[in-house]
């Protein structure tokens, strides 16, 4: 599967995949603040709407997060005498969703720059069709 690609996943599937990727203790870490990720992409639904991520992209973009604090946690980066895991975790959820949406900004100012010089759009640009050699002209 290509990054680019996304897959409709069973909730067994994901279970799944984050058992074998990130182990036991991380997973119990990553199911039990899974609302974290909803928390914080219910707060940035509509900001995440003006650049094209839909509710369920904020969250999985979350989770991502979810699991690089789950991670730290596990291998000991992440003190919890200083702060609570949960405290962490909402940070660390926080950060990568705005990391997101802070490069799609800047991707779509970058359009917009190019159209106000004159340049064709980039995302509307449709292909010219391509003819086959059984194709009367």
């Amino acid at each position: 599967m290509r990054p680019h690609e996304r897959v409709q996943l069973t909730w067994e599937g994901i279970v799944d995949h984050i058992v074998e990727v990130a182990g036991v203790d991380e997973f119990k870490l990553i199911t039990d603040h899974m609302g974290l990720a909803h928390s914080v992409a219910k707060k940035y639904v509509a900001l995440g709407m003006k650049y094209g991520y839909a509710y369920e992209d904020l969250v999985q973009i979350g989770l991502v997060g979810l699991i690089k604090a789950a991670k730290k946690a596990v291998s000991g980066e992440f003190d919890p005498t200083r702060v609570k895991f949960s405290t962490y975790a909402y940070k660390a959820i926080w950060n990568e969703i705005m990391c997101e949406l802070d490069s799609a900004r800047r991707f779509k100012r970058y359009v917009d720059i190019a159209r106000m010089h004159g340049y064709p759009p980039i995302l509307t640009q449709q292909p010219e069709p391509v003819s086959t050699i059984g194709e009367s002209q």
